[in-house]
């Protein structure tokens, strides 16, 4: 018997003609996504970055500055895709899964500087917008529809078309005067922040007044995720959007984008780690999603060493425009040096909290009395249609 009756409402398993379409457009979206992409292959997109790159290096060696913004890019798309590849290697079958998986690939890249800079290159606007339009829309319809489905209230169905609209509006038509890169930042703020506190009202209306006591879990971990994405969106966008526009030259100006992508490593990957948290403790869409312990030591051990690289980098912008010449190279000496001997102790704490987290966690579960280990275990089908029985 399914331990999720999720799953039973939105499973494709008697409908194959259906399921192999789905298949199909995500295999798509996925092949276009990767083209996209490729984008930075071509000699337009090198002049275009290095072009904006000499205004922001401030002193940094010009290959330390390429390094660093590359791989966070990279090790956000890797975190969303990695996740959202296992979901549709376990559950092709289920129309929410693979819409959860793609969700996850086009937001995973929609979220990276590089995704960014081709859409505002020119006469590559139409097909970079639309990657970012994609994974805008998979945010919000996620909020919205997690995690059974379905649209609460029914009526909220019909704002979809018009979410759709919006977003492809702002992205895909650059010679507009609503394009999102020329429509005016607190504008463009105006309407991706509402669309944004739709789906997380949503949300929480789902919590409070519809959802069983396994959705309430579900929803719970799912949300705290969804809060880091929201929460860089608000601190880095909206809020610094009240501040005058700066020069980009100054010292002040990089510090906050050294600052910004530092806390993108932490605060993007909480959606794909959580949305997993949810998927392994409440068996969502059937499955026990079992994510392997050095790949997440991996994803950390890289995530720290390019916070160390952040820090490093923001310590040299800092002692450069401060003291001049010689005394500034070696007080930046002494700092690399000191992030490296930090650095495999640091290493070595992370992996004993993942290892501690979630590793053991269903250890300790056997280790509970029977009253207290049945709260942590996913519910039963019974114990959810008669909550009194537990």
């Amino acid at each position: 018997m399914s331990t999720s009756p999720i799953t039973n409402e939105t499973s494709l398993k008697n409908k194959p003609g259906l399921r192999w379409a789905l298949i199909g457009a995500w295999g798509a979206v996925v092949v276009y996504t990767a083209m996209v992409l490729g984008t930075v292959l071509s000699p337009q997109f090198a002049s275009f970055q290095n072009s904006n790159m000499a205004q922001i290096i401030l002193g940094l060696p010009t290959l330390f500055q390429f390094i660093v913004d590359y791989g966070v890019d990279l090790l956000l798309m890797f975190g969303f895709s990695v996740i959202g590849g296992m979901l549709i290697v376990h559950r092709s079958d289920d129309w929410f899964a693979i819409f959860t998986s793609l969700f996850l690939i086009t937001f995973g890249v929609r979220v990276t500087n590089l995704a960014n800079t081709i859409a505002l290159i020119p006469g590559y606007e139409t097909s970079g917008g639309l990657i970012l339009a994609m994974g805008d829309i998979g945010m919000v319809l996620f909020s919205m529809l997690f995690p059974d489905g379905k649209f609460v209230p029914r009526w909220l169905k019909l704002t979809a078309p018009l979410l759709i609209i919006t977003m492809l509006g702002i992205y895909i038509f650059p010679n507009s005067p609503f394009f999102w890169n020329t429509m005016g930042k607190s504008n463009y703020l105006l309407v991706t922040t509402t669309w944004y506190m739709i789906g997380i009202l949503t949300s929480v209306y789902r919590y409070i007044r519809h959802a069983t006591l396994a959705q309430k879990q579900q929803i719970r971990w799912a949300f705290i995720g969804t809060m880091g994405p929201f929460s860089w969106f608000l601190i880095f966008q909206v809020l610094l959007g009240f501040i005058p526009t700066m020069d980009a030259t100054t010292i002040l100006a990089t510090s906050i984008q050294i600052v910004a992508r530092l806390a993108s490593i932490f605060l993007f990957l909480m959606l794909p780690l959580f949305i997993t948290i949810s998927i392994a403790r409440t068996k969502l869409f059937d499955i026990d999603l079992i994510i392997n312990r050095s790949l997440v030591y991996g994803i950390l051990t890289i995530g720290l060493g390019l916070t160390f690289a952040l820090v490093l980098g923001l310590i040299s912008v800092i002692f450069r425009n401060i003291n001049q010449g010689d005394q500034s190279f070696m007080i930046a000496t002494v700092f690399a040096v000191s992030a490296g001997a930090l650095f495999q102790p640091a290493r070595k704490n992370f992996n004993v909290l993942w290892t501690v987290s979630f590793i053991t966690f269903k250890l300790t579960i056997k280790k509970l009395p029977p009253r207290f280990a049945r709260n942590l275990r996913p519910l039963s089908q019974a114990q959810r249609l008669h909550p009194i029985m537990a």
